[in-house]
């Protein structure tokens, strides 16, 4: 069977792409049916394919300053000079009525001792509609488990703080009613007493300091101490483990160091011990102790924290990490947190966060795992619209 032009062209006319073939100067050669469509559905100045220049055309177009135009032109004409195999790109081509997106890839051919170059355009506006769909959902749910976690913070300074305030106020208290009982008092103890109060002063703005540091967002990855921001973590979280007879147990090898974002790191370590109290509390457990311990081995840091709440039901173990997913009562949990959390460890630290149950000297309770490389390096920022190879 001889395969004519013709034939080739009719199997072209088949494609829903748009598709047009050019010679090495840049002059179209042929348009497929689905480009003569698209021209005449969008008012294309021209009917006549086969007398314009594609390259002017872009050229044109990036004269006028169409970023898109500017690359397209680059790109075939480096596929044209041999210094690439293929040209992709991903651009928006949106009509007064309706958002569009469509990919264009140019290929060489070779057809009776001659190059040509085959330019189809995909569209992929579903694709398109779809990520932007997702990207709204995933900051909703940002925000969400951003408000979740100022929420926690407020309850953990309201623990922090308790103990501070009352000292103050039982120190004023005291000179109060002396002065009301005519007590003298020495110089000597309102030093001592004036003392406290300014300890138990710095103390709250410490307090401050910390949480502070522990919501400000991080924008740049540095090299930090692990066991360092663990400690950190269980001083945020220290008032309300102490209020509720929780002992915290921590086996930490000091000398890792991580190359990441250490505050949203924190952050999920916060949630996990969060979790991990609420476990404690809601289970009845009479001694109460979360465990976390810090490895590394094989170039793999692991980090685990451990209660003796019981451990995670068989039935929801492989849920608990699903959006709004909680075993706490509404006004308690929005079932964002381990979600959150798992993906922050994939998306920012290429890692995984699992949980298991565990038997051992404290009891049965619930283990989270949280797995990544300490290889981190800091990733080239790449194009989201377009992308050559």
């Amino acid at each position: 069977m001889i395969i004519s032009i013709e034939f080739l062209g009719s199997i072209l006319n088949t494609l829903a792409e748009q598709i047009v073939v050019i010679n090495r100067g840049g002059d179209i050669l042929f348009t497929n049916q689905s480009w003569i469509d698209f021209g005449k559905n969008n008012n294309a100045p021209s009917e006549n394919w086969t007398s314009i220049n594609y390259l002017n055309t872009c050229d044109i177009s990036a004269a006028e300053g169409d970023l898109d135009a500017i690359k397209a032109a680059d790109g075939i004409r480096k596929v044209i000079q041999n210094e690439l195999d293929t040209f992709y790109l991903e651009y928006p081509c949106h009509s007064p009525n309706e958002k569009r997106w469509f990919t264009m890839r140019i290929k060489p051919f070779r057809l009776q001792n001659s190059t040509y170059y085959l330019i189809s355009h995909h569209n992929i506006t579903e694709r398109k509609l779809a990520e932007e769909i997702l990207q709204v959902k995933d900051l909703l749910l940002q925000q969400q488990s951003r408000l979740a976690a100022l929420g926690e913070m407020i309850g953990n300074i309201a623990h922090q703080w308790r103990q501070p305030l009352g000292a103050i106020s039982a120190i004023a208290g005291s000179i109060i009613v002396s002065k009301e009982l005519e007590i003298e008092l020495d110089p000597d103890t309102i030093v001592i007493q004036m003392n406290h109060i300014d300890d138990q002063v710095q103390y709250l703005s410490k307090t401050i300091d910390d949480f502070r540091n522990y919501l400000k967002n991080d924008h740049e990855k540095t090299i930090f101490n692990i066991s360092d921001m663990l400690n950190d973590s269980i001083n945020i979280a220290k008032a309300g483990n102490e209020s509720n007879s929780i002992l915290i147990s921590t086996d930490f090898d000091r000398n890792i160091t991580c190359h990441g974002l250490k505050n949203i790191l924190a952050q999920v370590i916060l949630n996990l011990l969060s979790n991990a109290r609420d476990a404690l509390i809601q289970n009845e457990i009479e001694n109460k102790k979360i465990t976390l311990s810090l490895q590394k081995s094989e170039n793999i840091i692991v980090i685990k924290v451990k209660d003796n709440g019981g451990g995670v039901p068989d039935e929801i173990k492989n849920k608990i990490f699903d959006p709004y997913f909680t075993t706490k009562h509404q006004s308690q949990g929005t079932g964002l947190g381990l979600f959150m959390s798992s993906q922050i460890i994939q998306k920012n630290f290429s890692g995984h966060l699992s949980v298991s149950n565990v038997q051992d000297l404290d009891g049965m309770g619930a283990c989270f795992t949280v797995e990544f490389s300490d290889t981190q390096k800091l990733e080239s920022k790449k194009s989201l619209i377009w992308a050559s190879r």
